[in-house]
């Protein structure tokens, strides 16, 4: 999952290397391709915002990318996105600044060779 803080920009980068403005990697799951380390049952994570320094303007992106994938990968697999909330939290020193909280997703996937 990453993070723009680029207003409704829609940079998302032009290889599949590049990710444009969305440059604040929020969550990676099993970056090392590692066997067994991506989940086989639905699974929560919660990501929590802070040090934005203000009301921010942005948007966030769920990226699925994988070395080595496709019809003859090594690396295939899918995922599943069954709930996204994202939960506004007002700074403590005052109320009427409110920035991006909390994001809560719920993730499933299951490891399958594409044949």
């Amino acid at each position: 999952m990453r993070l723009s803080t680029n207003g409704g920009s829609a940079d998302v980068g032009a290889t599949a290397l590049s990710v444009g403005d969305f440059t604040t990697l929020l969550l990676d799951i099993n970056p090392t391709l590692a066997s067994g380390g991506y989940p086989q049952a639905w699974t929560q994570y919660v990501i929590t915002l802070s040090g934005l320094g203000g009301p921010t303007s942005g948007r966030i992106a769920f990226r699925y990318f994988v070395t080595d994938a496709g019809i003859s990968g090594s690396n295939s697999d899918y995922i599943g996105i069954d709930t996204l909330k994202i939960t506004a939290v007002p700074e403590p020193s005052t109320w009427a600044l409110v920035t991006l909280g909390v994001i809560t997703i719920g993730i499933s996937g299951r490891r399958r060779r594409c044949r």
